[in-house]
């Protein structure tokens, strides 16, 4: 796990101006038995339920976090995270998948099926193909406005998308159901993981975004993403936001926010991380 250092700009470790240096660990979840559950929703802090129908409240919001997916050559849906059930399928998930039709490529996707009288309702978000790679870290970031997805951003580029299947369906899972990282009751994810952020603001912007992938050279010149990949930044712990990061021993939340209780299973250390 690698030190790297950036310019504090008061949203990092430490207070001082200079360079800080800090760890950025990662979690590995093996594809098979390798999951983290907790109590609560992850979304409830977003002010409002995902809603993809116009209902009220809507969420507003901006979801963060670094992958490193395996590579998969075939058609076949791998979770990153699930939140509730309805008839037993969840109710908001989101995985990367491959397309073998004509052109083969990763992408992300991301479901909310279901409404409280109609599970047949749904809509499926997908990022362009080709747009994860396998085998590498991947820093993704989604936005969410009037409870839709409606940008996706990977390495800190806005990348196309498409919804389908459906004229979009009422998905507002109660803060109580359940959240499962790396599982979604049926397959399981094989990935590694780290620094996972959410909060209330709609971050859309480069500069928005490269405070959590880049380190800063010189206070006085613009953020500019390092090559060929990004530096997570560590934000501050406080009431505001929900932040999981961490090591396989210390994975938790790092804000007063929660989740609920927290379960591991199979969960080791990842073999590099983001910063490496």
């Amino acid at each position: 796990m690698a030190v790297f250092g950036y310019q504090n700009l008061g949203f990092g470790a430490g207070g001082e101006q200079g360079i800080v240096e800090i760890d950025v660990g990662a979690i590995d979840f093996n594809g098979s038995s390798s999951k983290i559950e907790y109590t609560n929703n992850f979304f409830k802090f977003l002010g409002g339920p995902m809603n993809t129908s116009g209902g009220s409240p809507n969420a507003q919001g901006f979801v963060s976090f670094w992958i490193k997916p395996d590579t998969i050559t075939s058609a076949g849906s791998k979770p990153i995270m699930q939140i509730g059930t309805h008839d037993g399928t969840p109710s908001i998930r989101l995985a990367y998948n491959y397309s073998s039709g004509g052109v083969g490529g990763m992408y992300l996707e991301a479901d909310f099926i279901g409404t409280a009288d109609d599970a047949s309702a749904s809509v499926k978000y997908t990022t362009t193909i080709g747009s994860i790679t396998g085998n590498a870290w991947n820093h993704i970031a989604i936005g969410i406005t009037v409870g839709t997805i409606t940008d996706f951003f990977i390495d800190g580029a806005k990348v196309s998308s498409f919804g389908a299947s459906g004229s979009g369906a009422d998905t507002a899972p109660a803060d109580t159901e359940n959240t499962v990282f790396g599982y979604d009751g049926s397959a399981y994810g094989n990935f590694c993981l780290a620094e996972v952020y959410i909060d209330e603001v709609y971050r859309n912007t480069l500069s928005d975004l490269n405070k959590f992938i880049s380190k800063v050279a010189n206070a006085s010149t613009p953020l500019v993403k390092p090559s060929p990949a990004g530096k997570p930044v560590r934000l501050p712990s406080d009431t505001t936001h929900y932040y999981l990061t961490g090591t396989a021993s210390t994975w938790a939340n790092q804000g007063t926010n929660t989740l609920g209780t927290q379960t591991l299973s199979n969960i080791t250390d990842c073999a590099d991380s983001p910063s490496d």
